[in-house]
């Protein structure tokens, strides 16, 4: 954008239009303000960093005072003249906001950030005298609901999960499992199995476990399961490697299989003491990536030679790499961490959003936590990741910053995520769905899956 821009877009001219449309037009003291954010292009293409709204109280002969503030990170997205662009938002009224009336009024104000211009729009806000029960709660830590609701449990490492196949995906629900299309149609159900679940790097076969300490292969076309197979311990992971041998891991051994599941041997002492494992994936050869949070660290083992690498990390999760094994995302509680693939630190970043799901008057300190997967895109740019409200987020790979956050109206809850390509996603959700999604957020499907 030029200087003669900058100075039309000072003067107001060629600016996109900005409004603000808002759930409600009245608020109690600490209730809070629920809206969507737009802009409107108008002469030419421009781009949107991020949306400032601010809840501005106005006394007069005094002026104004913002006693709210938010920003919706937006990506510097393109908005053509004529395309309408939204952001969905959420700010809390202090408890001790003076009731609108006499001198003091209130408005919304809604700032689209566009180099060179400073385009604003607003909408009044009434604030009665009455106190929100909401005034109580911590909504800067958590997604707070007005009343109880109950959600599908699933356990600390995350049991809901997607796992990519050639020609499809799975849908893992811990004791139900199933296959889609590329196209999100429904292929097969296998009732009982479920803990967890692979594809064969040929999509002929999906191995899968149960919670009897079993596995069990299925045919990726039919559904039709072979004869189980007794294991030593549960299995919590299955990684097919490049010569077709497979590894089961429990949380303290690792089970080398033939490609038809026998026994071959078992790694259990990886000579570093203690150990955890919390996650495996397969890695290059016959090298498969560990993470071990009693440890401290994710390592690299070779099914022959023992640990060939490390990587030093406080009590690191799950392993989530990118198509080509070119970077590994490792969650901790709080933090991502980006491996490349010889286990070398590539990034830091904190988990954006909130730590859970309260509502109004739960037991303090109580809150239901989603477990976030970090899921980067093929093309390593982007990461999707669910915070601890099971909100999704795009965020810069490299930084961790938020390029946006997707509408809970689109997609909520999420509990895992999977990319078909730099554009194209499919995010299993709490409620039992599946859905595909486009990186601006336009459903492509959406299904019931369990």
């Amino acid at each position: 954008m030029g200087l003669f821009d900058s100075i039309r877009g000072a003067m107001g001219q060629g600016q996109p239009t900005v409004r603000v449309h808002l759930e409600t037009l009245e608020l109690p003291r600490g209730g809070l303000v629920k809206g969507t954010a737009e802009v409107v292009g108008t002469e030419r293409a421009v781009p949107l960093t991020a949306f400032d709204i601010q809840v501005v109280q106005v006394t007069q002969n005094v002026g104004k005072n913002a006693v709210a503030k938010g920003r919706v990170s937006m990506g510097g997205v393109q908005v053509q003249p004529g395309q309408s662009v939204t952001a969905p938002f959420e700010l809390q009224l202090p408890l001790g906001s003076a009731p609108t009336g006499g001198l003091t009024s209130y408005e919304v104000v809604v700032s689209a950030d566009v180099p060179g211009m400073d385009p604003k729009g607003s909408a009044p806000l009434t604030v009665t005298d009455e106190v929100d029960p909401m005034s109580r709660e911590d909504t800067t830590r958590y997604h707070v609901l007005p009343e109880q609701r109950s959600f599908r449990h699933s356990s600390v490492r995350g049991d809901f999960r997607l796992s990519l196949m050639p020609d499809g995906f799975l849908g893992i629900w811990k004791t139900r499992l199933t296959c889609r299309n590329a196209d999100g149609g429904l292929r097969w159900t296998l009732d009982g199995w479920g803990r967890t679940a692979s594809a064969s790097p040929d999509g002929s076969r999906v191995a899968t476990s149960d919670r009897n300490k079993r596995l069990c292969f299925v045919d990726a076309a039919t559904g039709e399961p072979g004869q189980p197979i007794d294991m030593p311990s549960w299995v919590d992971d299955i990684a097919f490697l490049e010569d077709g041998t497979i590894v089961a891991a429990g949380s303290e051994a690792l089970f080398v299989l033939d490609a038809q599941g026998q026994l071959q041997n078992t790694l259990e002492d990886l000579g570093y003491g203690a150990r955890f494992f919390s996650s495996m994936i397969a890695g290059p050869g016959r090298v498969v990536f560990v993470s071990d949070a009693n440890a401290n660290k994710v390592v690299a083992v070779d099914l022959d030679r023992g640990v060939v690498g490390s990587a030093e990390i406080r009590s690191p999760g799950a392993l989530h790499p990118n198509h080509d094994r070119s970077l590994i995302a490792v969650d901790t509680s709080s933090a991502v961490h980006v491996l490349d693939g010889q286990l070398q630190p590539k990034a830091q970043w904190k988990i954006p959003g909130k730590e859970g799901v309260r509502y109004v008057g739960q037991e303090p300190h109580s809150y239901t936590h989603w477990k976030s997967h970090p899921r980067i895109a093929p093309g390593r740019t982007n990461t999707l990741i669910n915070d601890g409200t099971g909100l999704l987020w795009l965020v810069d790979t490299p930084s961790g910053r938020p390029h946006r956050s997707f509408d809970r109206a689109v997609v909520d809850y999420v509990e895992d995520t999977m990319w078909w390509d730099d554009q194209h996603f499919v995010a299993i959700t709490n409620d039992g769905k599946v859905r595909g999604l486009r990186v601006d957020g336009t459903v492509v499907f959406e299904d019931q899956d369990a």
